[in-house]
């Protein structure tokens, strides 16, 4: 039997880059999955500096009961420019492609777990 799969997102990031890459202010953003709304936050984490390289990374995480997260490098040692713009045009596609595809395996896999967890 084949399921259809409806999602429908919005990964647009309204704060300022400075806010988002630098800062780490969380985006909240709804995904919209087969008629459920599901709460989903992202935020940029820069690592301490290494080998005067400081790594960024974006943390998606599935707002629900036991939602998993996802750490995606933004920039590394030899990207050029490996300016804010740059990162933040990363973390926006990232966000585009990578919500969809985690949130269709996670959610679900995290209903069954759960379903697991209260059967006597």
């Amino acid at each position: 039997m084949i399921r259809s799969i409806y999602y429908k997102m919005n990964p647009v990031i309204n704060i300022p880059p400075q806010e988002f890459i630098e800062n780490g202010k969380c985006v909240n953003f709804n995904f919209a999955f087969n008629d459920v709304n599901i709460p989903i936050s992202c935020k940029v984490m820069k690592e301490p500096e290494k080998n005067k390289f400081i790594q960024y990374n974006l943390i998606v995480k599935g707002e629900y009961c036991h939602g998993s997260t996802a750490k995606i490098s933004l920039n590394y040692p030899n990207m050029h420019p490996d300016d804010i713009d740059t990162k933040m045009q990363m973390a926006q596609l990232m966000i585009a492609e990578i919500i969809p595809e985690f949130i269709t395996k996670d959610y679900p896999d995290t209903l069954k777990k759960l379903k697991m967890k209260t059967k006597p």
